[in-house]
Formats: structure tokens, sequence, C-alpha cells
């Protein structure tokens, strides 16, 4: 982890680790779909006969890897770069919250969508297939650097497409 100047750890860090330590996690061991990717089966009924818990966290840890180790690479550096630009003006604890809420949130909406396609379309199994990736990250992200610094430019967005502050 990266310590900020101030001596503690920084969010860019951890959120960037986590992300990283976990995709390497799951290239090792695929089988960790099981426990953090969004399985609609397993959030509404335990897969482990030992373990009669459903698998609610699984809503918001679908979020914190990737299965493919190319996508990984390509995230990670701009989830770090991302939240660095958010730490010059939130604290630890407030990108922590957002990612966090944002997490959950979004997991809970593609729960319920995953459900209600399965339901409308009868394909049941869409049900038992995991759901992972780190792009809604990347989104909440940068919504909340739009929501934080709404008079400045967009690093890396060309002016052509119009999304700059006029």
């Amino acid at each position: 982890f990266v310590l900020a100047s101030s001596g503690s750890v920084s969010a860019s860090s951890v959120l960037g680790g986590v992300v990283l330590v976990l995709s390497l996690w799951h290239a090792v061991m695929p089988s960790l779909d099981e426990a953090l990717a969004l399985i609609p089966h397993h959030t509404v009924f335990s897969p482990v006969l030992y373990i009669p818990i459903p698998f609610v966290w699984n809503v918001a840890t679908a979020h914190f890897y990737e299965a493919d180790l190319l996508k990984t690479a390509l995230v990670v550096p701009a989830l770090v770069a991302l939240t660095r630009m958010l730490e010059r003006l939130w604290s630890l604890k407030a990108v922590m919250v957002h990612v966090g809420f944002t997490a959950v949130t979004t997991g809970f909406t593609v729960f319920v969508m995953r459900l209600m396609y399965v339901y409308r379309t009868h394909r049941d199994k869409d049900f038992f297939e995991p759901v992972s990736g780190c792009v809604g990250l990347l989104v909440s992200l940068a919504v909340g650097l739009r929501h934080a610094y709404p008079l400045e430019a967009l690093p890396g967005v060309p002016k052509a497409w119009g999304l700059h502050r006029q």
C-alpha cells in the first residue's frame, strides 16, 4: 500500500490493491466465482449444504475483481488514476463510502435485473451464471469526479466529443 503524505493509506492503493489481488487470486483459483461473483442462485439459495446462509455478500463483491487478466491490466491503472484525482478533494472514508454504496446499489440492481430476465425469458441457466467486473467502479469514480470537479476538463477526452465545460 502506498502511504499518503499525511502517513495514512491512500484510497487509490487500497482500491487498486483489492482489485489486483482478487483478480490474480481468481486467475489462480477460478472457483472464486462461487464465493465472490454475483450468481443469482447463490444469492437466493445457499450453495453449501452445511452452511445454510445465502451468499448475499456477492451483491457487493462482484465489482471488485475481473475474470480476465488483460482486462485487469487495463482497469487497475484507470481505477488508481481516477481515485487519485478524487483523493485531492475527498477523504479516504468518503471515497470508500462512495465506492461501497455504488457497489451495493449497482449489485442489487444487477441482481434484480437478472432475476427479471430469467423470469421473463425462462432461461434457467442464466440463474446460475456468474456476473463480475470492475467497469462499474470506473463509472462510479468518473461520476464522482464529474460531481467533485464540474468545471474541469475531463482528462483524456477529446474536446470534439462535447463533454467538456462550456
